[in-house]
């Protein structure tokens, strides 16, 4: 981006140039809906246990368990605290991979067999390791931290992991024996027990441990198991709703006929006496018709001392429904507002918002960001917990992917592919929007939709440029600015601390008056170097000359590969419909291996396609968005919420993927797209970047932005986590042998990086 001074004509540009090479693609799970206790604090000691957002069944908060020890079954925390304002505040989440059992046992799996679609899977066991004590106040009962290993057997942990993480899921396991084996130190009553389940014997060990000085407290699990049973008896009767609906059933049929299962009854009769705390199980209950379009199996969990009615889709494994079987607790999946899905941790009652069964527990140990949606909870991809920082990022996400949506709006109507990265032209224009001030600095907030508090702002972005320039990728992403000046030109020094601290814009004092070329090739060189020399010679002889006074460069390179590569052998030729009356001969690409489907992020309605395409690395993927016949309709009703809405839907699925090689390059003049959208002041006379110089002596004189784009086959060989790949009845066909629209978002933050739409794969 050149910015030139008003005394001269207006001529040069203000240049932005992107090459993106987007070549192979790869796969993604999820922590949150964790909120902290209002508990007020002196010292980040008093903050010990707070943040776990619940009180237990004896009405005891976090920090009155040290006092109140035999009374209150400890709770869990969901990660570290300090006291913030005189109030215990949830500070750093622990990773997913953490998960906290009960100091009273810890499930220990011996050997299992997964019965899934008539595939028997064998595999080995895990084992508990590195166990460690947590205490609390003066009391020091033993915590034990699950990192479950795989021992060596016939397959490789990836192998297992894969295969747990997408096929274990869909289907409950039924243990023939479940042990549970104490800690160091607590006392332990082991007890065996045969009960009928599905008219098979069951013998189950387990033991009642105890620890501290906590005893198990049969009468208050007996009041609950009353209270199940008085619903059930009075609500529910299998035997008529079997006669009723013998074919057909809905979700919820299904879930009103687990309540009454003998299953129910069953497993309440094998723990009559339990102490409440004791048990995290699941158990299968009531299937649907294996080839009905829809399967849902339903049970119970139980979860601490809430009963937790759950419904699982068997095609996608996702939770489709749950709530507490008793009364009055509200049912979890209703909301009116955000704030009413605000989850629990593992044990502490209702959860909301978790989608996912952790594999190796077995119980719901992922719990997930959560947004009310058509008056229900619904989880969205989180990795880590929100911090000021990821506010103020997300303020900017918001932002930019406002803007990608209006500045497609601009590029639509023209003819042909468009490709663009929002994200590389915002940036290059907030560094602008910074040295902005009066009018022209309002019409720029209204366009590119930017916070208007500075700190916001600016700690957005930073947070957000760390993030996509994070090292040990899988992949190649970088971003890089810099600020070329006119030596000898006063500019603030303020407004170049601002750029570098904020933005990582390096300033570099160049001669444009008395040495154009030797600056125009300094610039060059630099781009070529930010970009594994992809992009050359990227402002030609003649745009610089002595009337320049500042040129802002953002360059961003991406080169990806897929997490599953496309096989060349499988590349044929095939029709693309360009138009009603043009049909164009394509490399068409298909994903399958051999009998086997890929599971991928898929969602589809009554107009269109979506399928995530995911690189290796799991930062980052291709949203491939494939309407049935009519583009402009799609492209009318794009914008960012209907983004949201559809990331939302999408669950995992078996997908036969066609899409066509591509590869083609855009270049964009921006001067009045922009105008268009408002911010015409700051290419005029009148425009005031007072902020860059303190005088009213500059203005744009014009915006480049050019992009390349590669879409093949070519990939590093897929790992062994890609065994998720299965034989799994007719599998959905995604086609994209018509015009269609693709965004590739940073996965983490949801940010859209690049954004396009392909209407002619054989364009250049």
């Amino acid at each position: 981006m050149k910015i030139t001074n008003k005394t001269n004509e207006i001529m040069n540009l203000n240049l932005i140039k992107i090459l993106t090479i987007f070549g192979i693609l790869g796969i993604i799970l999820v922590s949150g809906c964790v909120k902290p206790i209002d508990k007020s604090c002196n010292s980040d000691s008093d903050c010990h246990l707070s943040c776990v957002n619940s009180f237990n069944e004896y009405g005891c908060t976090n920090n009155d368990v040290a006092d109140n020890l035999r009374m209150c079954d400890p709770p869990r925390p969901a990660g570290e605290c300090k006291c913030i304002n005189g109030k215990c505040e949830f500070f750093e989440e622990k990773p997913a991979e953490q998960f906290y059992i009960s100091y009273h046992f810890t499930a220990e799996r011996i050997y299992e067999k997964i019965e899934i679609n008539q595939l028997t899977l064998t595999y080995t066991y895990f084992e508990d390791v590195d166990e460690k004590c947590r205490g609390w106040a003066e009391q020091t009962p033993c915590w034990t931290e699950k990192d479950l290993k795989v021992k060596e057997d016939t397959l490789s942990e990836d192998e297992i992991d894969s295969l747990i993480n997408s096929i274990n899921r869909i289907n409950f396991v039924n243990l023939e024996n479940t042990y549970y084996r104490y800690v160091e130190g607590g006392r332990c009553y082991g007890e065996e027990l045969s009960v009928k389940i599905n008219e098979k014997e069951k013998n189950v060990v387990y033991y009642t441990c105890t620890s501290g000085g906590i005893y198990p407290k049969p009468e208050a699990f007996k009041e609950v198991k009353d209270k199940l049973f008085e619903i059930v008896n009075e609500k529910f009767n299998t035997e008529k709703y079997n006669e009723e609906k013998p074919e057909q059933i809905t979700e919820q049929e299904a879930i009103a006929i687990a309540n009454a299962t003998r299953e129910v009854r069953a497993f309440l009769m094998l723990y009559p006496d339990a102490e409440i705390n004791v048990l995290n199980y699941y158990y299968e209950g009531f299937g649907v018709k294996n080839d009905t379009p829809k399967v849902f199996y339903v049970g119970v969990l139980w979860n601490g001392s809430t009963p937790i009615e759950i419904a699982i889709s068997k095609k996608t494994g996702v939770i489709l429904a749950k709530y507490s079987i008793l009364e009055y607790i509200k049912n979890p999946v209703y909301c009116e507002n955000d704030s009413d899905c605000i989850g629990t941790v593992l044990n502490m009652g209702a959860g909301f918002c978790t989608n996912f069964i952790h594999p190796h527990t077995k119980s719901i140990g992922i719990v997930n960001w959560c947004k009310c949606i058509n008056k229900t909870c619904k989880a969205i991809e989180s990795k880590k917990s929100s911090t000021a920082n990821d506010t103020q990022a997300t303020n900017v996400i918001t932002a930019n992917n406002k803007f990608a949506f209006d500045l497609y709006s601009e590029f639509k109507d023209g003819e042909g592919n468009i490709f663009f990265s929002p994200y590389s032209i915002s940036t290059a224009l907030v560094m602008t929007y910074e040295g902005a001030r009066g009018k022209t600095a309002e019409e720029m907030q209204s366009v590119l939709h930017f916070p208007e508090n500075d700190n916001t702002r600016r700690t957005g972005f930073e947070e957000l440029r760390n993030q996509i320039n994070k090292e040990d990728k899988k992949y190649e992403l970088r971003t890089a600015n810099a600020l070329w000046a006119q030596k000898d030109y006063k500019f603030l020094e303020n407004y170049f601390n601002t750029i570098g601290q904020y933005y990582g814009g390096k300033v570099t004092n160049l001669d444009f008056i008395r040495d154009t070329e030797n600056s125009r090739i300094t610039i060059n060189n630099w781009v070529e170097n930010q970009t594994n020399n992809k992009i050359k010679n990227l402002i030609p002889k003649g745009v610089l000359n002595g009337d320049t006074r500042l040129v802002l460069t953002n360059a961003i390179y991406f080169k990806g590969t897929w997490l599953n590569p496309f096989d060349k052998e499988r590349t044929t030729d095939a029709d693309f419909k360009v138009s009603s009356d043009k049909t164009v001969k394509v490399q068409m690409m298909r994903l399958k291996r051999e009998e086997k489907i890929i599971r991928f992020n898929y969602t589809e309605t009554e107009k269109l396609q979506i399928i995530e395409l995911p690189y290796e690395g799991d930062d980052l993927s291709v949203l491939i968005i494939l309407p049935n016949d009519n583009l402009e309709s799609l492209e009318n009703s794009l914008n960012a919420e209907k983004l949201n809405e559809w990331r939302n839907n999408l669950t995992e699925e078996w997908v036969d993927v066609h899409i066509p090689r591509f590869k083609f390059e855009t270049k964009y003049f921006m001067n009045e797209n922009l105008k268009e959208m408002g911010m015409a002041t700051a290419f005029s006379g009148d425009a005031d970047f007072s902020g860059m110089t303190g005088k009213k002596d500059l203005f744009i004189s014009n915006v480049i932005h050019q992009a390349f784009v590669e879409v093949n086959e070519e990939g590093t060989e897929a790992a062994a986590a890609t065994a998720a790949a299965m034989d799994y009845g007719m599998p959905t066909t995604f086609r994209a042998d018509h015009p269609f629209i693709f965004i590739i978002l940073h996965k983490e933050t949801g940010n859209i990086l690049f954004m396009g739409r392909v209407v002619d794969p054989t364009q250049k």
